[in-house]
């Protein structure tokens, strides 16, 4: 009975230890060392000075490999080679070390986002789209256009303030309240927008009306940035089209339109 209790502490601790290392592994796979590289810096770290034939017995990865391995670990600053009698042994940096490693990489990328940004919003920068369909990839649409900055504005239809019971609209324009964004709309002569425009002071918005001759539509159409959304609540679906070009064009349409409806509602 004594060994079989024996036995199965031994087991449980063993077991533990192996969850222990697979957290740890996950952890280092996601400052980009792939599995066998952190099993590697694993077994020096916990061998300490030790030859690479130790370490192989250490992480049960064939020698010839472990070679490789530690060649890749040395060239990133992981492991250090020391020269006695003749021999290559290897130490791991501690992991304070490797954590201060990890931070200058992430200080450097820092100084360097400047730089990356300027590249991203140049010229060369193509045009980007994409689709979105159902309940979910219409919220995503509009909490999107919610990280973005500056004013919003946009064609709204009747069906974006009635669709699923009011809810979006409310949810959608108390976000955009507390963000403190402000909005300019364009909507057709319909119960549910003059509905809308009565609630501007509230929502840190302005509403204009145009007579459903001139203006009627299902579609919702947005202009923040560089990014133009558009949503079709009736069929749910929607896009998000990323265009510095076409988000200029669409701004200086709506504009004259704004700019020229001084006589409607």
């Amino acid at each position: 009975m004594t060994h079989a209790l024996i036995y199965i502490v031994k087991t449980c601790y063993s077991f533990v230890n192996i969850l222990r290392q697979m957290d740890t592994l996950a952890l280092l796979k996601q400052f980009g060392i792939n599995e066998k590289s952190a099993k590697v810096y694993l077994a020096i770290l916990e061998l300490g000075i030790c030859t690479a034939s130790k370490v192989a017995d250490k992480a049960k990865i064939p020698r010839t490999l472990v070679y490789d391995i530690i060649k890749k670990l040395l060239a990133q600053g992981l492991l250090k080679n020391i020269h006695r009698s003749g021999k290559n042994y290897f130490s791991a940096i501690s992991p304070a070390e490797l954590l201060e490693l990890q931070e200058q990489k992430v200080q450097r990328l820092k100084k360097a986002l400047p730089e990356l940004n300027q590249l991203s919003q140049g010229q060369g920068r193509k045009p980007q789209v994409f689709y979105y369909e159902g309940k979910n990839g219409i919220d995503y649409i509009n909490k999107d256009s919610l990280k973005q900055k500056g004013e919003i504005i946009g064609f709204t239809s009747p069906l974006y303030v009635t669709y699923q019971q009011k809810y979006i609209s409310k949810e959608y324009a108390s976000g955009r309240t507390m963000l403190g964004r402000k909005a300019r709309v364009i909507g057709e002569q319909a119960p549910e927008i003059m509905e809308l425009k009565r609630k501007d002071g509230d929502f840190l918005r302005s509403t204009k009306i145009l007579p459903r001759e001139l203006f009627s539509s299902n579609i919702e159409l947005g202009i923040c940035q560089d990014k133009v959304y558009i949503v079709d609540y009736k069929d749910e679906f929607g896009f998000i089209i990323e265009s510095e070009s076409v988000a200029k064009t669409l701004k200086m349409i709506f504009n004259m339109i704004w700019n020229n409806a001084e006589g409607l509602r």
